[in-house]
């Protein structure tokens, strides 16, 4: 990987995250005002698209690259990689209910209370499967397809640090705890990436956290609140 690439690629990380942070409100009220009968919401999704899924599939096809560079492609499992890609969603369940708790019951932290509040108390395979498709796979395809594959080339352990620090970072409004736990999300969801060279089995992790994990913990969480 030549310098000017990786300068690129940390370039479009920053821009990534300020787009996320400054950007994508605005932009989604500029698109809505120039296509009749989009919604501020579908604003965003168009946005998630272009910025984390088109865009870097333009710059490695810049490059003579193939969509496989990215994680597009069914992945290359074992049955050693399959058992390790599970006990690392079983740890990250328990972390996650260890972070909860200890926001919860012990600091009281009001933006986790407030979070768990708004979990779903039944499942939605529509909401679910939109969620999915709107914004965890355009998730995953920016920060495990595209920093890591083009970081990789320089050094894999780098490049799962650079991508769970740009996961963190992008959950920074929700407080330290959801800070934290995005660390840990990050490295998961990375290390699943480089074992199957697909973004398949992340997407797949990373949607259990977001859809699972909290159906199974909303009932649990709500005594916890209530106690506080």
């Amino acid at each position: 990987m030549t310098p000017f690439y990786i300068a690129l690629t940390l370039v479009f990380a920053v821009f990534h995250h300020f787009w996320t942070c400054k950007l994508r409100h605005r932009l989604a009220e500029y698109i809505v005002g120039y296509i009749p009968r989009l919604s501020i919401e579908w604003g965003y999704h168009v946005q998630n698209w272009f910025v984390r899924v088109l865009l870097p599939l333009a710059i490695v096809l810049s490059r003579g690259g193939d969509p496989e560079v990215l994680g597009f492609k069914l992945p290359y499992l074992t049955v050693e990689v399959f058992s390790m890609v599970l006990l690392l969603t079983v740890a990250l369940f328990l972390i996650t209910t260890i972070i909860v708790w200890f926001a919860i019951s012990i600091s009281k932290d009001p933006t986790v209370i407030e979070t768990v509040k708004n979990w779903p108390k039944k499942p939605s395979l529509k909401k679910s499967l939109a969620g999915i498709l709107l914004w965890t796979f355009p998730e995953e395809c920016f920060l495990r397809g595209y920093l890591i594959s083009q970081f990789m080339e320089f050094n894999s352990t780098i490049a799962i640090l650079i991508s769970t620090f740009f996961t963190s970072i992008l959950h920074k409004s929700r407080g330290k705890f959801w800070i934290t736990l995005s660390i840990f999300t990050g490295l998961i969801f990375g290390l699943t990436y480089i074992w199957t060279y697909s973004l398949l089995p992340p997407l797949i992790v990373h949607s259990i956290c977001n859809e699972i994990f909290p159906l199974i913990l909303t009932s649990w969480t709500k005594k916890l609140s209530q106690e506080t």
